[in-house]
């Protein structure tokens, strides 16, 4: 799913990417996104990212709620624009990574 500069939320989603260099099963750009209640999994590519959030300027949120997020090189990746807030949802693979922007967790595990 890619999400350019239009505010959804997004509940009840199963959304899986694959193959080739970079894989995003979410890819925000330039928005405010809530997601619940979801499954966003990217896998088999050379870089796989559950969820990834950029934007060119702005401050921007994001929310993950009650979802499985996974990517092996990252489950989360955000940028300095963002504040992000993640809760009772399960990040299965590489780190959340703030790169600069606000990341929040409460009542997150990871696969182990």
């Amino acid at each position: 799913v890619y999400n350019y500069d239009s505010m959804v939320t997004m509940s009840a989603v199963t959304a899986t990417a694959s193959g080739g260099t970079d894989s995003y099963a979410l890819r925000v750009f330039n928005v405010s996104n809530t997601i619940r209640d979801s499954t966003l999994t990217a896998y088999g590519a050379t870089s796989n990212y559950g969820v990834r959030a950029f934007a060119s300027d702005g401050a921007w949120t994001l929310v993950i709620d009650h979802s499985k997020v996974t990517g092996a090189t990252n489950t989360i990746l955000i940028d300095s624009h963002f504040t992000t807030r993640v809760g009772g949802t399960l990040l299965d693979g590489g780190a959340a990574d703030a790169n600069g922007g606000t990341l929040v967790c409460a009542g997150v595990w990871d696969e182990a």
